[in-house]
Order: C-alpha cells, then sequence, then structure tokens
C-alpha cells in the first residue's frame, strides 16, 4: 500500500486509510498504519480498526512493539520491554471489549440519560439481563429472549415486570441506533412483550385501613418517615418517586397545595394539600437536607433525596396484616382513587388529582363512579317514590272522609 495513498493524522508518521461500510455494514471504518524507519530501513505496519478500539494516541506503544519484533534475533529483549508489550496487549484488549457494541456497553450509555427510571432499569438490567449482557443486538436470537422470559416466571415475576424487562432491551437498542452515528447494530427479530389486563386497582377494607392506620401510628416512634410518606399516598395519592423527589420549596402549607415536578407524565403539577396532608406534613422533622424525605450528604456537601422506603413500607405492611401482594405504596395511590371514585368524584377530577397524562389511565375507575351515580339515581327515585306514597296516603284518608 503505497504511503500517498494514504491520509495523514495528527501523530507523526501515523496514517489512516478509510473503508466504506466495514462497521455494522452500515457505517465508515478508519484503519491506522505507522510508518518508522530502524537500522536504516523503513517499515510499515497496521496499528488496527478504529471500530475495535484503536486510538491514534496507541501509534507510539505500537511502534515499540514492531522495533521489539524487528530486533527478534538481532539481540536480547529486556523484561522491561516484555513487560511493556504485555501492558500494551492487556490495555488494547480492554479497549476493544469497552467499545464493542454488546448490551453492557449500550447500558452503560444509555443509563447516563436517565433520571426517574434509573433504579428499576438499572434493578432489570443487573438481575434479568446478564445473559445477553456480553453479546450485541445482531447476536443474540430468539431462543435468548425465551430463556430470560422462561426465568422470570421461574422465579414468580409477574407479566408486568417481563414487559418492562422486554422492553428495557428494545429501549436499548433504539437509543443505540438513534445515535450518530449508530452504536450498534440493529436485532433481526421482533421482540414481542406480553399482553394482559393491567386495569388492576388495589384497595382495602374498612378493617385493614383500621389496622394500617393503628400501625403507623405505633411505628412512627421509631421511624418518623416510613409512615407519614405512606400517609401521603393514602391522603394525596401520590407516587413513590414523586414523595422521593419532593422538595420543602414545593410544599406550599399557606395557600394548600403542592408542586410536583419532573413527574412521569413529564410535566410539573400542582396538587391540593387537604388538612390532614397539611398537619402530616408539619409534623415531618426538618434538617438542612431541602428534600422532604432527606437522604445523605455527600463530601462535598452535595444534598440527595431518601433512594426508598422498601425496608420500612414492608415492616408496616406486615404489621398489619395486609395482603402479602399488596404494594404498601402504589396500593395506597389505588386506594386513594378508589375511596374518591366511591364517592363519586368526577373522572375529570380524578385525573387531575392523581396527575395522569391522559383520561384513558384515570377510566379504570369508571365503573366505580357510574355506581355512584347509579348510587344517586336510586336514592332520587326514592325521594319521589317517597312523595308519591305520601300523596297516595292523602287521597286514600281523604276519600274515607
Amino acid at each position: 500500500m503505497p504511503i500517498n495513498d494514504l491520509q495523514p493524522t495528527s501523530e507523526k508518521g501515523v496514517f489512516y486509510r478509510t473503508e466504506p461500510g466495514r462497521k455494522n455494514g452500515i457505517k465508515s471504518d478508519r484503519q491506522f498504519i505507522i510508518v518508522y524507519k530502524l537500522d536504516g530501513k523503513k517499515y510499515r505496519g497496521v496499528i488496527g480498526w478504529e471500530s475495535e478500539g484503536c486510538r491514534v494516541s496507541a501509534a507510539h506503544d505500537k511502534i515499540r512493539e514492531f522495533r521489539r519484533n524487528h530486533r527478534n534475533g538481532h539481540g536480547p529483549v529486556s523484561l522491561a520491554e516484555e513487560r511493556e508489550l504485555a501492558e500494551y496487549q492487556r490495555r488494547e484488549k480492554e479497549l476493544a471489549e469497552s467499545s464493542k457494541p454488546t448490551f453492557a456497553f449500550l447500558w452503560r450509555e444509555y443509563s447516563k440519560t436517565l433520571k426517574k427510571s434509573l433504579g428499576s432499569d438499572r434493578a432489570n438490567f443487573n438481575h434479568h439481563l446478564t445473559t445477553i449482557a456480553d453479546k450485541t443486538p445482531d447476536e443474540i436470537v430468539s431462543l435468548d429472549i425465551e430463556r430470560i422470559r422462561r426465568n422470570l416466571l421461574k422465579n414468580n415475576r409477574s407479566q408486568q415486570t417481563i414487559k418492562h424487562v422486554l422492553t428495557l432491551i428494545n429501549r436499548l437498542v433504539n437509543f443505540g441506533l438513534s445515535q450518530s452515528p449508530p452504536l450498534c447494530p440493529p436485532l433481526k427479530f421482533k421482540i414481542k412483550s406480553p399482553r394482559f389486563d393491567n386495569t388492576k386497582t388495589e384497595t382495602l377494607t374498612p378493617d385493614e385501613h383500621r389496622r394500617l392506620l393503628v400501625t403507623i401510628e405505633t411505628d412512627l416512634a421509631s421511624d418518623p418517615w416510613t409512615g407519614r410518606a405512606m400517609l401521603l399516598a393514602l391522603t394525596m395519592g401520590l407516587r413513590k418517586g414523586e414523595l422521593l423527589r419532593l422538595q420543602w420549596r414545593d410544599v406550599d402549607l399557606d395557600f394548600g397545595f403542592c408542586e410536583l415536578r419532573d413527574t412521569k407524565s413529564g410535566k410539573t403539577h400542582k396538587v391540593p394539600i387537604n388538612e390532614a396532608a397539611r398537619q402530616i406534613f408539619k409534623a415531618l422533622p426538618r434538617t438542612a437536607n431541602p428534600y422532604v424525605f432527606a437522604g445523605r450528604t455527600d463530601d462535598n456537601g452535595h444534598h440527595h433525596p431518601r433512594q426508598n422506603f422498601q425496608k420500612g413500607a414492608n415492616r408496616i405492611r406486615e404489621a398489619a396484616q395486609l395482603p402479602e401482594g399488596f404494594r404498601p405504596f402504589h396500593g395506597l395511590r389505588h386506594h386513594f382513587a378508589t375511596t374518591l371514585a366511591n364517592a363519586g368524584t368526577p373522572l375529570y377530577t380524578l385525573q387531575r388529582l392523581l396527575t395522569h397524562a391522559s383520561p384513558a389511565m384515570t377510566q379504570r375507575y369508571a365503573h366505580l363512579t357510574d355506581e355512584s351515580l347509579k348510587a344517586a339515581s336510586e336514592t332520587a327515585g326514592q325521594l319521589v317514590t317517597a312523595v308519591s306514597s305520601d300523596a297516595t296516603s292523602t287521597t286514600t284518608i281523604n276519600g274515607d272522609h
């Protein structure tokens, strides 16, 4: 390959050539080549491909490797040179593996863009996608997906969890393909998520409701945070993530409103604080941390919110003898919505209180409001019936006269 056909780089003696379509079959790739002199003779050697982790900065290490190879038979190679070459090869391999478009690589890049779902997505990736972590999207087959699905079912994971895990695979690939240039090749087949009815609502019986309140009152003596967070979910219908992200600046007890930033819908919502919730906020301990549910303060003085309530919430659920499948926070949010729907709250009002992005999400409670309407209608009918009965009785009495 004549030097005239190569393009120079910023490093002296380092050139490159371009091969269209070599990288993942969809983009061009560059091969780096060095030209150097040894014992008065000119030599040329290939450093490697850019897509495989090769960088121009590796040229000097590669030159030393070529010099070492050429000196074989002309004199001994020092131990230091052997170690230098071994270290270079180790770093070359590590760099190539770290830049290979595997699912582990895609997760590292994609996770940097996440905020709200980082915790749940990280758990799903680390717990359920390890079998494909070292594979690229074009290397997995439908059997890999079926094994993931079977393992989830074997571990008694819900259809909702299975859907989240399989959706995460698609999101990782779509993220890689959306970058410019693309970070990975596409899948060779379509991953189908399970279809199921997700309109389940959780609610408490009057006795379970009473036991929960008694248990929380007792638990507050040792943990002033978790029980009050659960009470806010019960009285305001707030999501667990909204509670964890809530800052004191967003709580206006004077005007009775709470501002929820960065919600699930991506918008900021303002929801009312009723008197019960107001008393709960007033009873919460305050620290220098701006978050209502304060977490740690790092060495740089940055305040962080609390990470979760899982341990305390499970403790309260078990002590209150709530159903095993009842989710302490999401279940209380459902109970809040169900209680209002049973009381005849219009769906539009319920949608605003729950900060649902669309009416379709609130529709699961429609049958409850329908029952309330029917009950109200029956009450009106009873009024008419009572009036009719009185009129009949009066007529009968007058007729007797």
